[in-house]
């Protein structure tokens, strides 16, 4: 895998943003609240199995991530589970107080997926080594892009917010948004947050929970 410059994906040395308004850290917690587990689930396929799908050179698999369902409304499952609620966030944070650098990121992730999903696409032949080690590479810049989200997120927003929460009561914090940092995908999976064995008996227990708990 190529390496990252910056794990962040960008340098964000000297570079200082003023403080953003209690009011809309509240607003954008609220939304991110409502996307943090499907985004985090999102992240563990990402790093797991979409990763293991490139590494294997198994792009018809890779493609049909690519491809809509009529029972997800025509999106793939990036736009689903990816494009939509960063999109989601971005919007709910004005551009002027940090919303045009998660865009950035979000562009910046579209940017490799496209790449990604011409080579799988195999438009001039079968995957050659070169093309298969520019996949590694989109792969990888996908996932330093989603590290600048997560970057963003974190330090504007969930850091911000969680310190506002310490001086408030219990019976408050039922009310508001509860919210966790969420996690960043490192180039080895072994240091990610959770283990593959971890992430193997999560998808078994939602599949479970799908079919009634049988």
């Amino acid at each position: 895998w190529a390496e990252a410059a910056v794990e962040g994906g960008r340098e964000t040395a000297g570079e200082v943003m003023e403080p953003i308004p209690e009011d809309v850290v509240r607003k954008v917690a609220k939304s991110l609240a409502q996307y943090s587990k499907e985004l985090e689930s999102a992240f563990d396929w990402y790093l797991y199995d979409f990763r293991d799908a490139v590494l294997r050179q198994d792009w018809a698999v890779v493609l049909s991530q690519f491809k809509g369902t009529s029972t997800q409304g025509g999106l793939n499952r990036v736009e689903r589970d990816f494009m939509a609620p960063m999109k989601s966030v971005a919007t709910t944070l004005p551009r002027e107080m940090g919303g045009e650098k998660i865009e950035e990121s979000i562009g910046r992730f579209l940017s490799a997926m496209k790449e990604l999903k011409h080579i799988a696409e195999g438009a001039r032949g079968p995957v050659n080594d070169e093309e298969e080690q520019q996949a590694k590479v989109a792969w990888n810049e996908g996932r330093r892009a989603l590290n600048g989200f997560v970057e963003d997120v974190n330090g504007m927003v969930i850091v911000p917010y969680t310190q506002m929460q310490e001086g408030v009561s219990k019976k408050q914090k039922l009310l508001e948004a509860s919210i966790a940092p969420l996690p960043y995908l490192p180039e080895d999976p072994k240091a990610y947050v959770r283990t593959k064995r971890e992430y193997t008996e999560s998808k078994k227990a939602k599949l479970r929970e799908r079919n009634g708990g049988a």
